[in-house]
């Protein structure tokens, strides 16, 4: 299954950054002009859980906490929710990729993906 977010302009890329609490891991996603996630991507922490969700201007924004195939906590609007939030979950699934790819998104044809159109996405797997 696939999922397709808006991409924005920014390019994608990886970095080591710190979340709100201090907790270190690689993000993977597009950056904002000050290169600081920024948009769709994910955040491998040293503990090996992920965060999968949105980022905006280097902060966690939305999204969903994993531990190995289990859900752990959710979040929204930068902070932590009380209980699991299913709709950020299931937006939000623990095995997302991302790519940056060169498409229209109303030209995709998911059985002959073509590539090389114009205008970029980023698409997201599970």
């Amino acid at each position: 299954m696939c999922k397709i977010f808006s991409g924005g302009d920014g390019p994608l890329t990886s970095y080591y950054m710190a979340d709100k609490d201090g907790d270190y891991g690689y993000y993977f996603g597009p950056v904002n002009n000050k290169d600081q996630a920024h948009g769709n991507g994910y955040l491998e922490y040293e503990n090996g859980c992920t965060f999968v969700g949105k980022f905006a201007n280097g902060q966690l924004l939305n999204g969903a906490y994993y531990k190995v195939n289990q859900i752990q906590a959710t979040m929204k609007d930068k902070k932590w929710t009380q209980e699991i939030n299913r709709e950020l979950q299931h937006a939000y699934p623990q095995k997302l990729q991302i790519f940056k790819r060169e498409v229209q998104p109303e030209d995709i044809d998911y059985e002959n993906d073509d590539s090389n159109k114009r205008s970029s996405i980023d698409l997201c797997c599970v």
